[in-house]
């Protein structure tokens, strides 16, 4: 077993995405959906809990989705587990923040990643997209650093519960 003696900062980033409706869902497919999205993280965050309890300081960062703030075809199972993610959020920031521990989730819109490539390696279904994201473009991986560095350091002290889009205006598109 790896041993961490001095654990500030936890990033929990974790995705599986079940394409097809939530009616066309299985119940293992459902159940692999929320074990990886949501139980690997819970399971992550408990096992390094109490080094963040003993030191009453550290930042959890979970990553969700913008799919966990609207409902997006062919993708309920994945927008649900997400959005499940916020909630633990929420509850873990409400529950620790007397403990000094911040919590706080970031939705990432559409990032060239691996876990998108099925999106952006189709050029007709990238394009259409793009037009529908205000910023006209996806994002890059790099771009997500900045939000995760404000919420880890002493500068994001003052902020825990929250949710923060990192999405190209993507959830301001009409």
């Amino acid at each position: 077993a790896i041993e961490y003696d001095d654990i500030d900062v936890i990033l929990n980033c974790a995705g599986y995405v079940h394409h097809g409706t939530i009616m066309e869902c299985s119940q293992e497919d459902w159940t692999y959906s929320f074990d990886l999205n949501v139980k690997s993280m819970f399971m992550v965050i408990q096992s390094f809990l109490p080094q963040l309890l003993a030191k009453q300081n550290g930042s959890i960062i979970n990553i969700a989705s913008v799919e966990a703030l609207t409902p997006g075809y062919g993708l309920g199972v994945y927008s649900t587990s997400k959005a499940a993610i916020l909630m633990l959020t929420k509850n873990q920031a409400k529950e620790w923040g007397t403990y000094g521990i911040k919590v706080n989730a970031i939705c990432p819109g559409l990032i060239k990643t691996k876990f998108s490539a099925a999106l952006w390696q189709n050029e007709k279904m990238l394009h259409k997209l793009e037009k529908s994201i205000p910023s006209g473009r996806m994002g890059k991986p790099e771009e997500m650093v900045g939000l995760a560095c404000l919420l880890a350091s002493n500068a994001g002290n003052y902020m825990t519960g929250g949710v923060y889009t990192a999405d190209g205006g993507y959830m301001i598109a009409g």
